[in-house]
């Protein structure tokens, strides 16, 4: 649902997404 490779939340936390867009990882 997110861009890739890597995406800041409104948290401030750190998201890693595939360009798979299905597995993400986030910190």
């Amino acid at each position: 649902p997110v861009p890739w490779p890597l995406i800041d939340d409104m948290l401030g936390h750190a998201i890693e997404v595939k360009k798979d867009c299905t597995t993400f990882w986030a910190r």
